[in-house]
């Protein structure tokens, strides 16, 4: 059975229950992403936690940063390393609004700019553009996730990097930057 859909009925049964402390002690276990879509998505469990999606999404945080590449592009070039768990990456090539499942370009794609969106509970940005030499330029649009403790390589071998813009970094609890 999904894990979502089991989740949900585990709380439309336990929605009979008034305390709400129940509810919140069930939510503090979940995975931030699906707990932002149950609240979002069902009103009775938002009216029971006394909660809106405004509440909350801020603790979860969110990453959006632009890229620019090079103008000489090879057959193959990589502009990121997604992460194990890659539900937390939304790509989108020159503000397209349909998102993009791959982390290479060509020539062909005639791309200027590459929106990358890391959702919510990335805790290590390690090796982030390792070894993507065709990226020129990198702007921290948004930085608002307070997780992030690891951020070690990830520059490494950027050949082509000219520019990086941290004028909206976080680094409160980065302890590895090596």
């Amino acid at each position: 059975m999904n894990t979502k859909i089991a989740i949900f009925k585990k709380i439309n049964i336990l929605l009979n229950v008034k305390s709400k402390y129940i509810l919140s002690g069930i939510f503090e276990n979940l995975n931030p992403k699906i707990y932002i879509e149950i609240i979002r998505y069902n009103k009775q469990t938002q009216n029971k936690l006394n909660k809106d999606i405004n509440d909350y999404k801020h603790l979860f945080g969110k990453i959006e940063i632009q890229i620019e590449l090079t103008s000489k592009l090879k057959e193959k070039n990589i502009f990121i390393n997604p992460f194990k768990d890659e539900n937390y990456f939304h790509i989108y090539f020159d503000d397209n609004k349909e998102e993009v499942k791959r982390n290479y370009v060509t020539q062909d794609d005639k791309i200027k700019k590459i929106k990358v969106i890391i959702d919510y509970g990335v805790k290590s940005l390690f090796g982030l553009f390792q070894y993507c030499e065709c990226v020129k330029k990198i702007i921290f649009k948004k930085f608002n996730n307070h997780d992030i403790n690891d951020m070690s390589s990830m520059f490494f071998s950027c050949t082509s990097l000219k520019e990086v813009n941290f004028s909206n970094f976080n680094t409160d609890i980065v302890n590895e930057m090596s």
